[in-house]
Formats: structure tokens, sequence, C-alpha cells
């Protein structure tokens, strides 16, 4: 959903590090190795729960906070540092100037290595010290990735996959090792499909799909930290992939987790689209005003609440609702919403569409033609493509273009989320 250049955003994700999906809730009994004593440790088995709750149910600011206390709880410990990197990134995803936390996730990084390498030299032999490395490698892989660095990001990829195997080589059971090996896995195959002209680089790693999808459904059944993000970035790959379409089970997906987390606004979303694309209109416009309703005041959360409603109008407009699908964008400027960025080229096609259905040919023109002013390839900007189409012929609800999905290039949430 940000709106980033697609080269940095389709290499950040088809790398395997541009992990968007929510984090798990359902952390259980699982093992937390520590220096302190028990009961210290125990207090960081409830504190990771509550801080991944958080980021679950989309508080970022009540995850911080958890992260902090963890931090001086054991200072020394890399999940607070490593969880505060997970809790920053759906900060990137939301802002509309998600840069401006580059640094601070460098920081976390940086720290989260330091604490688990430093785990590893003492203890050698225990799973989660390599857990924790692996992990952090791969986030700060992919804060270089997102910035084109394509060398390092290879590599810190390579260091993360191989401390996590080990992790599971020691402990066969840390089943949510494989949530970032499986993400990496999958994301590298797709990279001769969209950077072809880099295929004579010997670093650019090959990849293992099939591989990558069978690690992610190993943790989306059995895994406790990563269930939940595995669960996630399944259903969106199987929504938005071509090569694996599965709309049924992309559906149940976020039916299951919205069922879940309800006031997550990116999960409640992403339903919305999906039902978009099933053709469910009437329970799109019904998800879409519930999500219009969200309580929470968070920039993200009142972004995607404008979302909705302009899906809603598109959900009317499909229904043959013409008049209530205008009436539904009235709320809305000329340039409006400014939060996300890509909301307002999406209010001015549905607006082109709709004059198109109402013979409006000439208005129609000009708003398809402020959307094909803006600088996206229409191989990748979805909006684009379909006020090219509706530029070339005036739009028909027997015979359009495709309507769905905000998110513009088929790698995900990756989360970024990719441009519109």
């Amino acid at each position: 959903m940000r709106s980033r250049s697609s080269f940095n955003s389709l290499f950040a994700a088809t790398l395997g590090l541009a992990a968007v999906g929510v984090v798990v809730v359902l952390f259980g009994n699982a093992r937390v190795a520590s220096a302190q004593t028990s009961a210290v440790a125990i207090s960081i088995d409830e504190l990771i729960y509550r801080g991944l709750q958080h980021n679950a149910e989309g508080d970022y600011d009540a995850a911080r906070a958890v992260w902090n206390h963890l931090a001086n709880l054991d200072p020394e410990h890399p999940a607070a540092n490593v969880y505060a990197t997970e809790t920053l990134y759906w900060r990137v995803v939301h802002e509309e100037d998600g840069t401006r936390f580059y640094a601070a996730i460098r920081r976390e990084c940086d720290e989260a290595i330091r604490k688990a390498e430093a785990w590893v030299g003492a203890s050698p032999g225990e799973a989660y010290g390599h857990f924790y490395l692996g992990q952090a490698l791969m986030q700060l892989g992919r804060l270089h990735g997102t910035q084109a660095r394509i060398f390092t990001a290879w590599r810190l990829g390579e260091r993360g996959r191989s401390a996590l195997e080990k992790a599971l080589e020691l402990d066969a059971d840390l089943i949510d090792a494989k949530f970032p090996i499986g993400l990496y896995d999958y994301y590298a195959s797709l990279v001769p499909d969209f950077f072809n002209w880099l295929s004579f680089l010997w670093f650019v790693p090959s990849g293992h799909g099939d591989r990558g999808i069978a690690f992610m459904e190993d943790v989306a059944r059995d895994g406790t930290l990563h269930r939940v993000t595995a669960e996630f970035h399944l259903a969106n790959i199987r929504s938005e992939h071509p090569k694996r379409i599965d709309l049924d089970s992309a559906h149940a997906a976020y039916r299951s987790l919205h069922a879940r987390y309800p006031r997550n606004a990116i999960i409640h979303f992403q339903l919305i689209e999906v039902l978009e694309m099933r053709g469910a209109y009437k329970d799109l416009v019904v998800e879409a005003r519930v999500l219009e309703a969200h309580p929470g005041r968070g920039r993200h959360q009142r972004g995607l609440a404008d979302m909705a409603r302009v899906w809603r109008a598109r959900g009317e407009m499909m229904l043959h609702d013409i008049d209530d699908a205008w009436k539904t964008l009235t709320v809305f400027g000329d340039d409006d919403p400014e939060n996300p960025d890509w909301g307002s080229r999406w209010v001015k096609l549905t607006r082109a569409q709709l004059l198109d259905l109402r013979g409006e040919r000439d208005q129609a023109l000009d708003l398809y033609g402020s959307v094909l002013a803006l600088d996206f390839d229409s191989n990748i900007s979805r909006a684009r493509s379909i006020a090219a189409h509706g530029a070339d012929q005036p739009f028909r609800l027997d015979g359009g273009p495709p309507t769905t999905k905000s998110h513009e290039s088929h790698p995900p949430p990756g989360f970024s989320l990719p441009t519109p």
C-alpha cells in the first residue's frame, strides 16, 4: 500500500526480506532462554505474548511500550529489539513517510544482532540464540533490500538463513524458525520473473518457491510465534500471485484472522479486497461499513477506514447502485484522501468509472487523464492500468476491466504493501 518506487518495493519483496504480516499471539508455553532466573524468564514470556498481542491487534504504541519494558527487564535479551523492529516495520507499511523509521530500524537490528551473537557465542548449543540472530539478520536485510542495496541484502539474508537452519538443527520442534526461511525461499524464487536483467549476478538467490510455501504452511499449522504471520502471508500470496491464486483459501484465512483480530484494520481491509475479487459485492458493502466505523484513531486506522469507504463505493457500483456509489464518495474532495497516499487515485478512478456509467464521457476522460498523469508504470500500478483501459473505451459493468486490488504489484505486503 506504500507509495515507494516499484524497484525498491519489488526488490525488497522478491528477496523475501519484506515481511509485512501481523505477528502471532499464540505464544503459549514456548521456551525463551534467558540468563535471568526462571521467574524473570516467565515474565519475559508474558511480555512477549503481550507485545505480540498488541502487534496482532494493530496497536503499535502499546506494543512499543511493552518492548521498552522488556528491554529494561533484561537489557541483554535480543527479543525486545527483534520485536520492536517488527512493530517499526508495521509503521513503515502504514505511514506515508515510512522512511523516517529507517534509522530506528537499523539501531534495533544492530542491537538485536549484537545481543544474539553474544548469546550464541556464550551458549552455541542453545537454539533460541540462533533463532533470534537469524530473525535480526533477516530484518536488517529487509531494510537494505528496500533501499536497493542488492549484495548487502543477499548477504544478510543468507546469514540469517544459516542461523535459522542451525536453530532447527538444535531444536527440530522450533517450528517458527521455518517462517523466515520459507518467506525468504519463496520470494527469492520470484527473482527471475521480476529481475531477468539481474540473472547474470552470481549472488542473486534462486530460491525454492514450493519449499517456501511448505515451510510457511508448517508454521501456519504448528507454529507459535509466527503462526498468524504465516497465515497472513499465505493468504496474501493466494490472493495476489498469479501462479498461486486460491481465492477460497485466501478468503477462509482472512475470515479466520479477522474473527480473531477484529480491530486489526489491515486484516479487515485485506478481507474486503478478497470479497471484491470473488465478486461478493453485498458482503463487501457490509464489511466496508464495519471498517469505516473502526474505533481506532491512529493514522493508519483512519486511512484504511477511508479506503473501506472507497471500496464500498466500488461494491455499490458493481451492484448497479450508481447514485449510492456517487454519494458514498461525496465526503472526499478532489484530491482526497491524503492518507494513504495512494487513496486519491482510487477515488478519481472510481468517479471516472461512475461517470462513464452515467454517460458523462468527457468528465470521465478528464479523471482518467489525471490518474494517467501520475508517474506509475501501468505494468505495476493497477489503478493506472484500469485508467488506461477506461481512456480507451468507456467502462461498462458487463465488460469492464478488473476492478480489484489496491495492491498493485504481485509481491505483497512486503506487505510491502506494494505500490498501488
